[in-house]
Protein backbone atom coordinates (compact mmCIF):
# COMPACT_ATOMS: atom_id res chain seq x y z
CA UNK A 1 0.00 0.00 0.00
CA UNK A 2 1.45 3.32 -1.00
CA UNK A 3 1.48 5.93 1.44
CA UNK A 4 0.90 9.66 0.60
CA UNK A 5 3.87 11.89 0.16
CA UNK A 6 3.85 14.01 3.82
CA UNK A 7 1.86 10.70 5.93
CA UNK A 8 3.17 9.24 8.76
CA UNK A 9 2.55 5.67 9.15
CA UNK A 10 2.25 6.36 12.52
CA UNK A 11 -0.68 9.16 11.73
CA UNK A 12 -2.45 6.30 9.70
CA UNK A 13 -2.58 3.79 12.37
CA UNK A 14 -4.14 5.59 15.28
CA UNK A 15 -6.34 7.99 13.26
CA UNK A 16 -9.70 6.34 13.04
CA UNK A 17 -12.99 5.20 15.52
CA UNK A 18 -11.12 2.23 16.91
CA UNK A 19 -8.01 2.21 19.20
CA UNK A 20 -4.37 2.26 17.64
CA UNK A 21 -4.24 -1.68 18.73
CA UNK A 22 -6.51 -2.04 15.96
CA UNK A 23 -4.23 -0.46 13.31
CA UNK A 24 -1.44 -2.20 14.42
CA UNK A 25 -3.10 -5.33 14.46
CA UNK A 26 -4.85 -4.37 10.75
CA UNK A 27 -1.02 -3.61 9.35
CA UNK A 28 0.12 -7.04 10.72
CA UNK A 29 -2.76 -9.22 10.52
CA UNK A 30 -3.90 -8.36 6.07
CA UNK A 31 -0.77 -9.38 4.63
CA UNK A 32 -0.37 -12.32 6.47
CA UNK A 33 -3.71 -13.35 6.49
CA UNK A 34 -3.54 -13.03 2.41
CA UNK A 35 -0.05 -15.31 2.51
CA UNK A 36 -1.48 -17.68 4.77
CA UNK A 37 -5.09 -18.58 3.51
CA UNK A 38 -3.64 -19.12 0.24
CA UNK A 39 -0.68 -21.20 1.50
CA UNK A 40 1.60 -19.06 -0.37
CA UNK A 41 4.52 -19.89 2.32
CA UNK A 42 7.11 -17.92 0.29
CA UNK A 43 5.42 -14.86 0.51
CA UNK A 44 4.83 -15.57 4.05
CA UNK A 45 8.63 -16.11 4.49
CA UNK A 46 9.30 -12.82 3.23
CA UNK A 47 7.26 -11.01 5.89
CA UNK A 48 9.42 -9.01 8.12
CA UNK A 49 8.41 -8.89 11.46
CA UNK A 50 8.98 -4.97 13.20
CA UNK A 51 8.47 -3.90 16.67
CA UNK A 52 5.73 -2.10 17.75
CA UNK A 53 4.06 -0.57 20.99
CA UNK A 54 1.57 -3.79 20.76
CA UNK A 55 3.36 -6.97 21.39
CA UNK A 56 0.27 -9.14 20.23
CA UNK A 57 0.13 -7.15 16.98
CA UNK A 58 3.84 -8.16 15.61
CA UNK A 59 3.04 -11.53 17.31
CA UNK A 60 0.93 -12.38 13.96
CA UNK A 61 4.36 -11.80 11.91
CA UNK A 62 6.14 -13.78 13.65
CA UNK A 63 3.89 -16.98 13.35
CA UNK A 64 3.03 -16.16 10.01
CA UNK A 65 6.70 -16.13 8.62
CA UNK A 66 7.89 -19.05 11.52
CA UNK A 67 4.40 -21.03 9.64
CA UNK A 68 5.77 -20.46 6.77
CA UNK A 69 9.43 -21.73 7.03
CA UNK A 70 8.63 -24.68 8.41
CA UNK A 71 6.29 -25.63 5.98
CA UNK A 72 9.57 -24.78 3.86
CA UNK A 73 11.74 -26.89 5.76
CA UNK A 74 13.74 -23.84 7.02
CA UNK A 75 13.55 -24.94 10.75
CA UNK A 76 16.55 -22.45 11.93
CA UNK A 77 14.14 -19.68 10.59
CA UNK A 78 11.24 -21.07 12.54
CA UNK A 79 12.39 -21.42 15.32
CA UNK A 80 13.58 -18.31 15.16
CA UNK A 81 10.05 -17.24 15.30
CA UNK A 82 9.07 -19.90 17.99
CA UNK A 83 12.00 -17.74 20.24
CA UNK A 84 10.30 -14.36 19.29
CA UNK A 85 6.79 -15.92 20.29
CA UNK A 86 7.98 -17.07 23.70
CA UNK A 87 9.57 -13.55 24.24
CA UNK A 88 6.18 -12.12 23.49
CA UNK A 89 4.13 -14.23 25.71
CA UNK A 90 6.49 -13.72 28.28
CA UNK A 91 6.35 -9.70 27.62
CA UNK A 92 2.55 -9.75 27.66
CA UNK A 93 2.54 -12.08 30.97
CA UNK A 94 4.39 -9.55 32.82
CA UNK A 95 2.33 -6.91 31.00
CA UNK A 96 -0.43 -8.53 32.62
CA UNK A 97 -2.20 -9.39 29.14
CA UNK A 98 -2.90 -12.67 29.99
CA UNK A 99 -5.58 -13.28 27.00
CA UNK A 100 -2.90 -11.78 24.33
CA UNK A 101 -0.77 -14.07 26.38
CA UNK A 102 -2.49 -17.01 25.25
CA UNK A 103 -3.26 -16.34 21.83
CA UNK A 104 0.92 -16.05 21.47
CA UNK A 105 1.07 -19.34 23.07
CA UNK A 106 -0.99 -20.98 20.92
CA UNK A 107 0.60 -19.22 18.25
CA UNK A 108 4.02 -20.38 19.29
CA UNK A 109 3.06 -23.99 19.89
CA UNK A 110 1.38 -24.02 16.87
CA UNK A 111 5.12 -22.75 14.64
CA UNK A 112 7.01 -25.54 17.26
CA UNK A 113 4.48 -28.46 16.35
CA UNK A 114 5.14 -27.25 12.74
CA UNK A 115 8.79 -27.58 12.67
CA UNK A 116 8.90 -30.46 14.53
CA UNK A 117 7.35 -31.99 11.69
CA UNK A 118 9.63 -30.82 9.24
CA UNK A 119 12.31 -32.54 11.46
CA UNK A 120 10.32 -35.92 11.41
CA UNK A 121 9.60 -35.92 14.84
CA UNK A 122 6.12 -36.51 14.06
CA UNK A 123 4.29 -38.06 17.81
CA UNK A 124 6.09 -34.53 19.02
CA UNK A 125 4.43 -32.61 16.39
CA UNK A 126 0.75 -33.85 16.71
CA UNK A 127 1.21 -33.69 20.63
CA UNK A 128 1.89 -30.16 20.53
CA UNK A 129 -1.11 -29.80 17.64
CA UNK A 130 -3.71 -30.72 19.74
CA UNK A 131 -2.54 -28.74 22.67
CA UNK A 132 -2.97 -25.59 20.25
CA UNK A 133 -6.33 -26.77 19.29
CA UNK A 134 -7.49 -27.60 22.84
CA UNK A 135 -6.09 -24.04 23.68
CA UNK A 136 -7.52 -22.39 21.87
CA UNK A 137 -11.22 -24.08 22.29
CA UNK A 138 -11.04 -22.59 25.14
CA UNK A 139 -10.27 -19.42 23.95
CA UNK A 140 -12.68 -16.15 23.19
CA UNK A 141 -12.07 -13.64 20.86
CA UNK A 142 -11.29 -9.88 20.91
CA UNK A 143 -14.07 -7.41 19.51
CA UNK A 144 -10.76 -6.06 17.53
CA UNK A 145 -9.78 -9.11 15.70
CA UNK A 146 -11.66 -11.03 12.95
CA UNK A 147 -10.31 -14.41 15.13
CA UNK A 148 -7.00 -16.21 14.28
CA UNK A 149 -5.20 -16.01 11.01
CA UNK A 150 -5.43 -19.67 10.69
CA UNK A 151 -7.71 -22.26 13.41
CA UNK A 152 -5.91 -24.55 15.38
CA UNK A 153 -8.07 -27.20 14.25
CA UNK A 154 -7.78 -26.23 10.78
CA UNK A 155 -3.75 -26.69 11.13
CA UNK A 156 -4.27 -29.72 13.10
CA UNK A 157 -6.13 -31.55 10.25
CA UNK A 158 -3.76 -30.12 7.57
CA UNK A 159 -0.92 -32.02 9.08
CA UNK A 160 -3.06 -35.04 9.91
CA UNK A 161 -3.34 -35.11 6.25
CA UNK A 162 0.28 -34.49 5.49
CA UNK A 163 0.84 -37.55 7.88
CA UNK A 164 -1.70 -40.06 5.62
CA UNK A 165 -4.47 -39.38 8.83
CA UNK A 166 -7.60 -38.38 6.33
CA UNK A 167 -10.65 -39.75 8.88
CA UNK A 168 -8.48 -38.32 11.82
CA UNK A 169 -8.48 -34.87 9.70
CA UNK A 170 -11.82 -34.72 8.23
CA UNK A 171 -12.72 -34.71 12.10
CA UNK A 172 -10.64 -31.36 12.62
CA UNK A 173 -11.77 -29.54 9.84
CA UNK A 174 -15.33 -30.83 10.50
CA UNK A 175 -15.00 -29.30 13.55
CA UNK A 176 -13.34 -26.28 12.36
CA UNK A 177 -16.34 -25.62 9.75
CA UNK A 178 -19.01 -25.94 12.64
CA UNK A 179 -17.34 -23.30 14.44
CA UNK A 180 -16.42 -20.89 11.59
CA UNK A 181 -18.87 -21.93 8.54
CA UNK A 182 -17.49 -20.77 5.52
CA UNK A 183 -13.66 -20.80 5.57
CA UNK A 184 -12.43 -21.68 2.46
CA UNK A 185 -9.89 -23.90 3.48
CA UNK A 186 -11.68 -25.86 6.20
CA UNK A 187 -14.40 -26.48 3.78
CA UNK A 188 -11.12 -26.91 1.41
CA UNK A 189 -9.26 -29.63 3.52
CA UNK A 190 -12.86 -31.46 4.60
CA UNK A 191 -13.19 -32.42 0.93
CA UNK A 192 -9.71 -33.63 0.42
CA UNK A 193 -9.87 -35.59 4.20
CA UNK A 194 -13.76 -37.55 2.76
CA UNK A 195 -12.17 -37.96 -0.53
CA UNK A 196 -9.21 -39.85 0.59
CA UNK A 197 -10.94 -41.80 2.68
CA UNK A 198 -13.61 -43.14 0.16
CA UNK A 199 -16.33 -41.16 1.29
CA UNK A 200 -16.99 -39.88 -2.12
CA UNK A 201 -20.40 -38.68 -1.05
CA UNK A 202 -18.93 -35.81 1.92
CA UNK A 203 -16.04 -35.06 -0.08
CA UNK A 204 -18.74 -33.68 -3.44
CA UNK A 205 -20.68 -31.86 -0.54
CA UNK A 206 -17.99 -29.75 1.01
CA UNK A 207 -16.24 -28.91 -2.29
CA UNK A 208 -20.21 -27.77 -3.20
CA UNK A 209 -20.06 -25.50 -0.41
CA UNK A 210 -16.65 -24.28 -1.20
CA UNK A 211 -17.63 -23.30 -4.70
CA UNK A 212 -20.80 -21.65 -3.28
CA UNK A 213 -18.98 -19.76 -1.61
CA UNK A 214 -16.49 -18.76 -4.30
CA UNK A 215 -18.90 -18.65 -7.21
CA UNK A 216 -18.61 -14.83 -7.50
CA UNK A 217 -14.59 -15.10 -7.65
CA UNK A 218 -12.41 -14.24 -10.26
CA UNK A 219 -11.59 -16.40 -13.18
CA UNK A 220 -9.34 -18.34 -13.89
CA UNK A 221 -9.66 -19.06 -9.99
CA UNK A 222 -7.65 -20.85 -7.41
CA UNK A 223 -6.63 -24.46 -7.93
CA UNK A 224 -8.62 -25.66 -5.15
CA UNK A 225 -11.90 -24.11 -6.71
CA UNK A 226 -10.80 -26.02 -9.94
CA UNK A 227 -10.43 -29.32 -8.21
CA UNK A 228 -13.80 -28.49 -6.76
CA UNK A 229 -15.21 -27.96 -10.14
CA UNK A 230 -13.55 -31.30 -11.27
CA UNK A 231 -15.14 -32.97 -8.11
CA UNK A 232 -18.98 -31.96 -8.38
CA UNK A 233 -18.86 -32.50 -12.01
CA UNK A 234 -17.74 -36.19 -11.93
CA UNK A 235 -21.11 -38.72 -11.92
CA UNK A 236 -22.08 -40.21 -9.44
CA UNK A 237 -21.85 -43.89 -8.97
Amino acid sequence: MAIPCGVRPTVMVVSGAAGPDAGYYALAAIPARYAVERRDWRRAAELQPRETPFPYADAITWFASGMAAARLRDTTKAQASVAALQDIRLRLEKAKESYWAGQAEIQRLEVSAWSALAEGRTDLALTMMKSAAEMEDGTDKRAITPGPLAPARELFGDMLLEVDRPAQALEQFEATVKLEPNRFRALYGAARAAQLTGNREASRKYFAELLKICERADTPGRPEVLEANRAVSEPSD
